[in-house]
């Protein structure tokens, strides 16, 4: 189920004026619903193909043209992103009613899911950058919120708030094979030396605490220094971040440490952010 930005303001009536653009355009441009803070708007019929993201996907998703800007997406401390937040109250409704229709699996896929056509929800930049489309997009921009969504959704539907993890076995995980962390584990130094010399991005079960430091910090902006000790600041950021997932559905213990469960979450988020 893609989910994709229409540019348009956040405000009542942009899910309108969507639709009498999307009616006026020469090019293909179409989804199915448009929602903005004011409600839902039926675009086209379920049974119509639309043309709300990529060729790939257009026929076989049933599409949410979401009001508001990507470029603001990330800032989620603005009046902009704070309301956003609140607006996907509006996107819920719509995809709880795809959801009962279809049997669409409440998760959001990785990348390479929607490469493979999994069901499931995704959004814009993920499927451009799935199939490789010339130019990308970016909506609906970074750190969307995609967990409260998801809750939301579930809440809509009656089920249990809580969305199971995603299979920290799985093929295509990053993260798969990398040990269980604690508090008070820590890399050899001169591997994590070496590692920081290479590249920005440290993926190496070899260093697997720099490795989280650097995924918790490209992930939610940690701002750890990635010594490779997991101290006090590593366990509080480690905890943070369990904690946001599990406010916003997820199945994912909060205890501090980075066992299978949480190197999972961190690989879908790597993906939901394009990294």
């Amino acid at each position: 189920m893609p989910v994709t930005l229409s540019r348009c303001p956040l405000s009542a009536g942009t899910a309108g004026s969507s639709g009498r653009y999307f009616a006026g355009v020469p090019t293909y441009a179409s989804s199915h619903v448009g929602v903005d803070p004011g409600g839902v708007v039926r675009y086209a019929p379920d049974e119509r193909g639309c043309y709300g993201a990529e060729r790939n996907s257009n026929r076989r998703g049933w599409h949410i043209e979401h009001a508001g800007y990507a470029r603001f997406a990330a800032e989620w401390s603005s009046p902009e992103g704070l309301a956003m937040i609140e607006h996907a109250a509006e996107a819920a409704e719509a995809a709880a009613y795809a959801v009962r229709r279809y049997g669409i699996p409440v998760r959001m896929l990785s990348d390479r899911e929607v490469a493979a056509f999994t069901p499931g929800f995704a959004h814009h930049a993920q499927i451009a950058r799935a199939f490789k489309v010339p130019g990308g997009h970016t909506d609906p921009g970074l750190n969307y919120p995609a967990g409260e969504l998801l809750a939301r959704v579930n809440a809509i539907l009656g089920r249990a708030p809580r969305t199971p993890l995603p299979d920290p076995n799985r093929a295509d995980n990053r993260f798969r094979g990398f040990p269980l962390l604690r508090p008070g584990a820590r890399d050899d130094a001169a591997r994590v030396a070496a590692a920081r010399a290479g590249t920005a991005t440290v993926l190496d079960p070899a260093v697997p605490v720099l490795t989280l430091q650097v995924a918790l910090n490209r992930s939610m902006d940690a701002k750890l220094g990635g010594d490779g000790v997991y101290g006090d600041f590593t366990e509080a950021a480690v905890r943070q971040f369990q904690s946001w997932w599990r406010s916003n559905g997820l199945d994912l213990g909060v205890d501090g440490i980075c066992g299978p469960a949480t190197w999972s979450q961190l690989d879908v988020v790597a993906d939901l952010q394009g990294r």
